[in-house]
C-alpha cells in the first residue's frame, strides 16, 4: 500500500505473478520484452526494386491521388509490415503529400505503375562500388 495525503491507496496485484516479477527484479532479470533482438536488414530483391520504382529518399512523384515527396524507404519486412499493418509487406515508402498544406507523413505500399510520374529523382540508399 502507498500512503497518500488523504487516504490509503491499494495497489492492484495479480497474486503469484506479481510475486514472481518481484523475485526476478530482485535477481536482476530483465523482462522478455525489454531485450533488444538484432534486426535482420534485408536487401531489396529485383522484384522489390521493380515494385518500388525510383522512389528513393528525396524523390518527388505524382499520380492521380496527389504529389508526394519520399521521406524514407523501408526495406526491412518486419518494419514494413508494422507500418502498413499487413503481414505480407516486404517494403514501405514514407511519403508526404506536397499539394496539401497539412500533408502529414504516412506509409504507402503501392507498387510503381505507369500512372506514376517522377518529377524529381531521389538519391539511392547505396552507391555502386567503383
Amino acid at each position: 500500500m502507498q500512503q497518500s495525503m488523504t487516504r490509503q491507496v491499494v495497489q492492484p496485484s495479480a497474486g503469484i505473478i506479481d510475486d514472481i516479477e518481484r523475485e526476478d527484479a530482485s535477481k536482476g532479470y530483465e523482462p522478455e520484452d525489454a531485450r533488444v533482438l538484432p534486426r535482420i536488414v534485408s536487401v531489396p530483391t529485383v522484384a522489390d526494386e521493380t515494385e518500388i520504382g525510383p522512389r528513393y529518399p528525396g524523390a518527388i512523384y505524382q499520380n492521380v491521388t496527389g504529389r508526394y515527396e519520399v521521406l524514407a524507404l523501408i526495406t526491412d519486412p518486419a518494419e514494413a509490415a508494422r507500418l502498413l499493418r499487413r503481414d505480407s509487406a516486404r517494403w514501405a515508402v514514407i511519403v508526404r503529400d506536397t499539394l496539401r498544406p497539412d500533408g502529414q507523413p504516412h506509409a504507402v505500399g503501392m507498387v510503381w505503375t505507369n500512372e506514376d510520374y517522377l518529377l524529381r529523382p531521389g538519391r539511392p540508399p547505396y552507391a555502386a562500388a567503383a
